[in-house]
């Protein structure tokens, strides 16, 4: 069995990822679930010195995603590996 987790910034990343994901395994036993999403807020003075109510605030959201896979090969599995786009962060984790 192999567990991958994907941490992904970009929602259009998200759904190029889906379609990879099901063109690459619709023959076989998969499992695709959607883990809860993460906010980081970052709020910035504008000014340096003086006036501290002007603010900028800025929000990051890390979405993820969990892919199991019962049997599959090394091969497929690197084949697979390799369609990920680069800025998509991918933690794998075999279980035998």
């Amino acid at each position: 069995m192999v567990k991958i987790r994907f941490y992904i910034f970009d929602k259009l990343s998200i759904l190029y990822l889906i379609k990879v994901i099901y063109l690459s395994f619709s023959n076989m036993d998969f499992s695709l679930i959607n883990l809860p999403r993460k906010k980081r807020r970052i709020t910035l003075l504008k000014a340096p010195h003086v006036n501290k109510k002007a603010k900028e605030h800025y929000e990051l959201i890390c979405y993820s995603r969990l892919l199991v896979l019962s049997n599959i090969s090394n091969k497929q599995l690197i084949i697979f590996l390799k369609q990920i786009p680069n800025n998509i962060r991918v933690k794998l984790t075999i279980i035998n």
